[in-house]
């Protein structure tokens, strides 16, 4: 690919990134009582289950101390279970709660409606091939951070 194509596509994944970030995540949107980062955390327990809080942070590419600020935050609202580690009991094992799940669904339905009527104007078939595009964008950048 050419250097202005990549430089293209820079300029057009940041503005994809600020868009959500302000449109879709911003408070009074998507699950109005979670931060974006409260989401991403809920959102990953429900998909890959309990994880130590330093697993969790790192793929959320957030420092230990604010991870556990979140977790103190969603453990406080009874949104997570926080529990010591079985093989080290210095780690912190994160797990979703029912209602932690119902906030989310909630949450997750209301993004994915915002998100749907921000891409209405794209048609099925270019969703698609966008969609194929990004996850091998996304399988591309996690090979590289391994």
């Amino acid at each position: 690919m050419a250097e202005a194509n990549y430089r293209e596509l820079m300029e057009l994944l940041f503005s994809v990134y600020g868009i959500l970030h302000s449109d879709v995540f911003r408070p009074g949107r998507a699950g109005e009582e979670l931060g974006r980062t409260e989401f991403g955390l809920l959102s990953m327990l429900s998909r890959k289950g309990p994880m130590c809080s330093s697993e969790a942070a790192e793929t959320l590419r957030v420092s230990r101390p604010q991870m556990s600020a979140i977790a103190d935050r969603l453990g406080n609202r009874g949104l997570v279970t926080r529990e010591q580690g079985y093989e080290d009991r210095r780690s912190v094992v994160l797990t979703v709660t029912e209602q932690g799940q119902g906030v989310l669904d909630e949450a997750l339905g209301a993004t994915q409606a915002r998100v749907k009527e921000l891409l209405a104007p794209i048609g099925d078939k270019e969703l698609e091939t966008a969609t194929v595009a990004l996850r091998q964008l996304v399988a591309a950048l996690m090979k590289r951070q391994q």
